[in-house]
């Protein structure tokens, strides 16, 4: 049964055949104008950057968190930037910090770290001390209080506040573990310590030299009785463009097992007739394509990400997958032919069928750039654009080179050259024709056809059950070696700091304070913070207003310039307009900063409904115009979202495809049949990832946009081999297809197995999910297209009209008869 899109496919078929037919009359104009079109894009090259802050990467542009991180940043970046270092420091031996031995060196450490590691900048030597203001007094009570236990001091020391004079100093965020006097509830015992430095800099690079001096000093060993690790954004960004880097390192590994593979599959029986060189330029293609696509991007300024590397070795797996269809499509026109026609034929017989699974490609990468996420736009762009000059590199080169290669076939003399052969071609060639003729039979059999049908429901009962198990499995771990010491150091960290956690809150309107109702709502913002499911209470809250109306009797603000100064840690957290508070206007506080505590939670999905909280409290009291914000809204932003992304994704993918099959397969049947195997094999690679261990992150979501494009290939190829077949009998029509394509593409599905193969000696997450992608969509692949949809074929058949059939046929076999 034929579509209405017929005309579609035939102009399509048509402007193939004359392409071909251009290509084989002038190879040498087509190639050296590829060559001179790449020499020219990578120009661009001189403007490669990379940006690898998984902070901002793996977050939606648009998304509220994104909006909160600003606020912060712009709220705390006083001096135009801000960096925050995070160190974990437990004692050597897991015991006790609250020992002579770990309190020197916890001293000693604090001591070096804030005034000792220096950075030359501008002709200064710039320490800690000299990049922390207004946040020097940040580290002051955990200071304070290792001072207590050295020296031993008659000081209450209570968590997660203490009192020392006048002052409350507050060390919940800082000490770890702690086990108090049940009593009197006073600090026995000190697990773990967190130092939360905070820098500020015009400029950045001297804030990660102090950092990297850091390290250098730690690398030391000075402190033997401690163990210390460091974490921040800039380490984990080095961690991910060092894995980055390593893993490109694959990419020539790649290149020697396609190349050696593709020769191998070149080989004939009449080694005349052998592609070893046309191969061998084949492989060369997808370095082409490489070159193109990393030079035309990054001449827009745009910036390379790690996920990046992914998208070449894809480049590499699919860049050669269309060669063993052209090079099958090849061998089977007349070598009588002349060349031009040749290729003509060639083009017009491969061409279509490629044209649908490039598209279908395109879709599943192009659907991507809709996405908000940087690393996935990332991702999507780099295929988007790899996969068009893959399609028009390979179509168009190609075919030249068998064109130039052609005279090989052509200049035999019997008489005086003896042919070399090569034995095992004919072997494999003769057990290809049994299997495709054993499965032709097999998928025209009624009880085949019933036994496939209870196969595949038990095969689509396990994918279901796989994505019952779907849960999103975001984590900075993830996103470097398992060995580094950063990834053990943010599990320990991680695990440390889930007993007490620090959320802030800026209000950026805080409006005329002096009024008594606003204060009041204030304050009942601030106490519903506080009271909010697993929130630490009032004692884990640093809130200046609390503070001060605990000295002043009532609120005013020509003393609270005094109250201000008085106070260091104030300083950092309100900003004043000096001459409004002189002159008691509501302008006075322009906007400040406060912070309290929550427990229990570090999983982003379970730091989300935590943040839902958080915002229907600001939304609530939106004249405040208040933002909270913690160091883990960012990625539970992302967790909760990546699953209904997920499915979004594919849903949109799919309606596109289907359209695609309907342009470019006009045949009803065969556009079922299609469509059937791109539901069920995305159905078991999204089913099968969770069984295999695989969480919903954006790397998987970024290999399932690329198994919905793959996941079509060889279904595409088979279906739409089968439309164009002249049998009428629907085992002949099952049989021939697999022989003209099943073999070819199954060699493109091998070939994009082994180019994934390097990746599995790299510790790599990354390209640990795509490999595990990639075996899961070309083995289901395979099986759906050399096996199951053959056996749908052959159901549907028995709903097929013998003329309809035939007049199909006709229409598609009568465009080669007109040239």
């Amino acid at each position: 049964m034929l579509s209405c899109t017929q005309k579609f496919e035939t102009k399509l078929t048509k402007s193939l055949y004359h392409l071909g037919y251009s290509l084989g009359k002038h190879p040498w104009r087509y190639i050296i104008t590829i060559l001179f079109f790449t020499a020219i894009s990578t120009i661009g090259v001189l403007r490669f950057c990379q940006w690898n802050n998984p902070r901002e990467t793996f977050t939606d542009s648009d998304s509220p968190s994104s909006r909160e991180r600003t606020v912060i940043r712009e709220f705390l970046g006083v001096q135009g930037n801000v960096h925050f270092v995070d160190v974990l420091i437990k004692a050597a031996d897991n015991g006790s910090l609250i020992r002579h031995d770990q309190l020197e060196d916890l001293n000693r450490f604090l001591n070096d770290s804030t005034s000792y590691v220096h950075i030359r900048s501008d002709d200064l030597n710039l320490t800690y001390n000299e990049m922390c203001s207004p946040y020097c007094a940040k580290l002051t009570p955990l200071q304070t209080l290792i001072e207590i236990f050295l020296k031993d001091l008659d000081v209450v020391r209570t968590y997660p506040k203490f009192e020392l004079g006048d002052q409350q100093l507050y060390v919940g965020d800082s000490v770890y573990d702690v086990t108090l006097n049940e009593s009197t509830q006073e600090i026995q015992s000190i697990g773990a310590v967190v130092v939360h430095f905070m820098l500020t800099h015009p400029t950045k690079e001297p804030m990660f030299e102090w950092e990297n001096e850091l390290l250098k000093i730690l690398d030391l060993g000075l402190y033997p009785s401690l163990s210390i690790g460091a974490s921040s954004d800039e380490l984990i960004r080095k961690e991910v463009q060092m894995m980055g880097n390593k893993s490109s390192i694959g990419l020539l590994g790649a290149l020697i097992i396609l190349v050696s593979f593709m020769i191998i599959c070149s080989l004939r029986y009449d080694l005349r007739e052998s592609k070893w060189w046309e191969s061998l330029f084949g492989a060369g293609i997808p370095v082409l394509v490489m070159a193109v696509t990393v030079g035309l991007i990054s001449a827009t300024g745009y910036p390379f990400q790690s996920i990046a590397v992914a998208v070449m070795f894809l480049i590499l797996a699919i860049g050669i997958d269309d060669v063993f269809l052209m090079i099958a499509a090849w061998h089977r026109t007349d070598k009588k032919l002349p060349i031009a026609e040749r290729t003509a034929r060639m083009v017009e017989s491969s061409g279509s069928s490629m044209t649908v699974t490039s598209v279908t490609n395109f879709i599943s990468f192009g659907n991507g750039l809709l996405s908000t996420t940087p690393v996935l736009q990332c991702f999507a762009i780099y295929a988007t654009v790899a996969s068009v000059i893959g399609f028009a590199f390979q179509i168009i080169l190609f075919p030249c080179v068998l064109a130039l290669g052609a005279y090989k076939e052509t200049r035999i003399d019997d008489q005086k050259a003896s042919c070399a052969h090569f034995p095992p071609a004919r072997v494999l060639g003769r057990w290809r024709i049994a299997f495709c003729k054993l499965i032709a039979q097999a998928a025209t059999n009624g009880f085949v056809q019933i036994a496939t049908i209870f196969l595949m429901i038990a095969y689509w009962a396990m994918a279901t059950y796989g994505l019952t198990l779907m849960e999103t499995e975001l984590a900075i771990q993830h996103l470097a070696p398992k060995e580094s010491p950063l990834v053990r150091m943010r599990i320990e960290f991680d695990e440390t700091v889930k007993q007490m956690q620090t959320m802030a809150i800026v209000v950026k309107k805080p409006g005329d304070l002096r009024e008594k109702s606003r204060l009041k709502r204030l304050n009942d913002m601030v106490r519903e913070f506080e009271v909010t499911p697993h929130a630490y209470g009032n004692s884990s809250t640093i809130y200046w207003i609390r503070e001060m109306m605990d000295q002043e009797d009532q609120f005013d603000y020509s003393s609270l310039v005094d109250f201000i100064d008085d106070t260091p840690q104030w300083t950092a957290l309100v900003k004043i307009n000096h001459t409004a508070c002189e002159e008691e206007e509501s302008a006075c506080v322009r906007e400040f900063m406060f912070t309290t505590g929550f427990t229990d939670y570090v999983k982003y999905n379970d730091v989300y409904k935590l943040i839902t909280e958080w915002r229907k409290i600001t939304a609530k009291y939106s004249e405040f115009d208040a933002y909270a914000y913690t160091e883990r809204s960012d990625f539970s932003d992302s967790a909760a979202t990546l699953i209904s992304t997920i499915w979004w994704t594919i849903l949109s993918e799919v309606i596109c495809m289907i359209i695609a099959f309907i342009f470019f397969i006009p045949n009803i049947h065969s556009i079922i049949a299609a469509t059937f195997a791109l539901f069920s094999v995305n159905l078991g690679v999204l089913g099968f990832l969770n069984l295999w261990g695989v969480g919903v992150d954006p790397f998987s979501l970024a290999s399932l946009l690329m198994s919905v494009g793959f996941s079509v290939d060889i279904c595409a190829h088979v279906s739409y081999h089968y439309y164009q077949m002249k049998h009428q009998s629907p085992q002949k029509r099952i049989e021939h297809t697999l022989l003209d394509v099943g073999w070819a593409t199954t060699q493109g599905a091998l070939s994009t197995l082994l180019a994934m193969a390097p990746t599995v000696f790299f510790d790599s997450y990354l390209l640990l999910v795509f490999f595990k992608t990639v075996i899961l969509v070309n083995t289901f692949g395979i099986i759906h297209g050399l096996f199951i949809l053959p056996v749908l074929l052959g159901i549907l058949s028995r709903f097929q009209k013998p003329k309809e059939l035939r007049r199909g046929i006709q229409d598609v076999s009568a465009i080669s008869d007109k040239f």
